[in-house]
């Protein structure tokens, strides 16, 4: 019935901000750039790639701050990102949830996000 997850809103305090986060910190790009037609707001929308399945939409909180679930990254080159990461950003200790490393970060409007080692991606 449900194939996959298309996309996350994240209510952000200033969308130019988050998705310059996305871009300099995680290598993420910007799938498109609207506005919101409730409220004329610029949206962004940024991807792991251009052609990403699931990506994130970031738009002006409105007034009340979301409480969002936690997003888990996958990626094959854990330790390398890790690193990279943990130059530029406070991220959590490496830690082991059923046999997988794992380690948490937080963006600017302190959402928190999960990275988590993958020993394979597999795909449909």
């Amino acid at each position: 019935m449900i194939r996959n997850l298309s996309q996350v809103v994240l209510a952000v305090s200033d969308e130019e901000a988050s998705a310059k986060f996305w871009e300099e910190k995680l290598g993420f790009v910007i799938v498109n750039r609207t506005t919101a037609s409730e409220t004329n707001e610029p949206v962004v929308e940024v991807g792991a790639h251009l052609n990403a399945e699931t990506t994130l939409v970031l738009q002006k909180q409105n007034g009340v701050k979301q409480v969002a679930p936690m997003l888990i990254f996958n990626t094959m080159r854990f330790d390398e990102v890790y690193e990279t990461l943990s130059e530029t950003l406070t991220v959590g200790n490496v830690e082991e949830v059923n046999g997988v490393r794992t380690f948490t970060f937080n963006d600017p409007d302190q959402y928190v996000f999960r990275i988590k080692e993958a020993k394979e991606l597999e795909f449909e």
